[in-house]
């Protein structure tokens, strides 16, 4: 047995003695053993209680064999709903609805605990665009990996000011004293300096600089922070998350909306209407939870949503549905909030999205999209780097993916439905008939797998001089 899968199976041993205040010396006299000494040794994971002792330690504690840790990790389900944390502040409910992902899981409790020496913290980053699942993600890991830590703690990461007040919550809620001026960001981070076995959990974070006020030097714990930057920077390893398969996305459909699990109780009908659903929105979760709210509240069929997403998609995108709680905000709203941000800071990322909306998603050439902007744009024709610092910021919100292998450019289809919807008919005439060059043409499609996408996307054969694209 490994030594995570040792420090998991008697972690809980350990919280329940420091729950009641009770020293090794007390329980070793309680249980009459010889030397207090093993019983740090079962709660390290060095060895193991014998049967006797095993009676004897939930005959003490009142608890059971499972509840004490004193089962194999293997003979236990691998999410415990007892929680077993000495401090806890997750703000979310578990999900219902969650699918798939259980490799994923997997791989950051590995990522997390593999080279975890005792005086460095373990960080994991969850990246993609929004809506990819990566709050949901984090939330199914703290309830999953519950038993594991000894204190999970959840901020919200997306400003100084949501840091502060998560921080004060947590430093009045554990009684920590302040020292004279000493913030609530330097009180929680000491305290995270003299603790050990803890998850932090950042979500949404925009600027590493904010995080870097609560983060100790020297610590024992683990962090997962979830954000829609491309890279971190070296501060932490990174996951991009992709959106559903088209099977994953099909059952999380069919689960939201009635809460049947199995595919077999839906016509067949309907389970092609979602499997092409699915695809059209390249599996991204958020649009998936959207339609089945859509489809929960006016109970229509999905064959019918169906229909209406074919003809006004962007329409159905900015509709988020009362029963939706966890992510107030739709994919309609969400990009195109993200859009005008961005570009009240860098007016040259909306020429970027509006040329690349009318392509095909996955054939762009980062070379010739630079150059052909630079041709048509008077106002940004002198100045490049313009475009190339724009492309850069894109990137970095995960709005565009570039692959470093092809330097091929990929943006999500329904940013493209989103950024043509803010343009009237007249604008959308303009950048068809003179902003994009005439001989940009499409060549056959391969598949492919972008940031945010599913599997079995299109991607056109190797770029060559004479076309790729396909406009939209």
């Amino acid at each position: 047995m490994s030594q995570v899968r040792k420090n998991v199976m008697n972690q809980l041993l350990r919280s329940e003695r420091e729950k009641r205040g009770w020293s090794r010396a007390y329980v070793a006299e309680q249980l009459d053993l010889a030397d207090p000494k093993t019983l740090g040794r079962w709660e390290r994971g060095v060895s193991s209680p014998s049967v006797q002792f095993a009676r004897k330690l939930c005959l003490l504690f009142e608890k059971s064999k499972e509840e004490l840790g004193l089962v194999p990790l293997e003979k236990q389900s691998m999410c415990i709903n007892v929680m077993h944390s000495l401090f806890w502040n997750v703000p979310y409910r578990r999900n219902p609805f969650f699918t798939g992902r259980r490799e994923l899981l997997t791989q950051i409790s590995t990522i997390l605990h593999t080279h975890h020496e005792r005086t460095s913290i373990s960080a994991l980053g969850l990246g993609g665009m929004g809506g990819i699942g990566k709050t949901q993600t984090a939330v199914e890991y703290a309830y999953c990996f519950r038993n594991v830590y000894r204190m999970i703690i959840w901020m919200q990461a997306d400003t100084h000011a949501s840091l502060v007040i998560d921080c004060t919550r947590i430093v009045n809620a554990l009684h920590l004293r302040q020292r004279g001026q000493e913030s609530v960001c330097d009180t929680v981070k000491q305290w995270l300096r003299n603790q050990d076995e803890w998850l932090l959990i950042l979500d949404n974070v925009t600027n590493l600089n904010v995080i870097n006020r609560i983060i100790p030097v020297e610590a024992t714990g683990h962090i997962l922070l979830t954000t829609q930057r491309s890279s971190l920077g070296g501060f932490a390893q990174y996951i991009m998350l992709h959106g559903f398969t088209p099977e994953e996305g099909v059952l999380f459909l069919l689960r939201r909306i009635q809460g049947r699990a199995s595919i077999q109780e839906w016509c067949p009908h309907e389970i092609k209407a979602a499997h092409t659903l699915s695809r059209l929105v390249s599996g991204l979760p958020l649009a998936l939870d959207q339609a089945g709210a859509y489809i929960e509240e006016t109970g229509c069929q999905i064959t019918r949503y169906l229909d209406v997403y074919q003809q006004y998609p962007a329409i159905l995108l900015h509709r988020r549905g009362e029963s939706s709680l966890d992510h107030p905000d739709s994919v309609g709203t969400m990009l195109t909030l993200l859009c005008d941000k961005l570009e009240k800071s860098y007016p040259a990322t909306r020429e970027i999205l509006r040329f690349c909306a009318f392509l095909h998603p996955h054939t762009l050439p980062e070379e010739l999209v630079l150059k052909s902007l630079m041709n048509v744009s008077q106002e940004n024709a002198k100045s490049p780097l313009l475009y190339e610092e724009a492309l850069s910021i894109l990137r970095r919100s995960s709005l565009i993916w570039i692959c470093p292998e092809t330097q091929m450019l990929t943006v999500h289809p329904l940013v493209q439905i989103i950024v043509k919807a803010s343009m009237n008919q007249q604008e959308q005439r303009h950048w068809i008939e003179t902003m994009i060059p005439t001989s940009l043409i499409l060549n056959e499609p391969k598949a492919v797998r972008g940031p945010g996408l599913a599997d079995g996307a299109s991607l056109p054969e190797t770029f060559s001089p004479g076309g790729t694209f396909l406009i939209l």
